[in-house]
């Protein structure tokens, strides 16, 4: 399941540059994955839910495929 690591690597860039315009909450992610990425769009979903609450930034985020 390479979704995880996707999921973390899209929190760390959110997250940095969160930290850059000093924000304190991030509401939505929004992605556009390509046909052929291979990714499970349900597989994400479930991988950003349990990590983004691990994040002050983005706890209680959606993240929109």
């Amino acid at each position: 399941m390479h979704e995880l690591g996707i999921v973390f690597h899209i929190i760390k860039s959110v997250e940095d540059i969160g930290k850059q315009n000093e924000l304190t909450k991030v509401s939505s992610v929004t992605l556009e994955i390509g046909e052929v990425s291979g990714v499970v769009p349900a597989y994400l979903t479930d991988c950003w839910k349990w990590a983004a609450e691990k994040s002050e930034l983005l706890k209680g985020s959606k993240l929109r495929v």
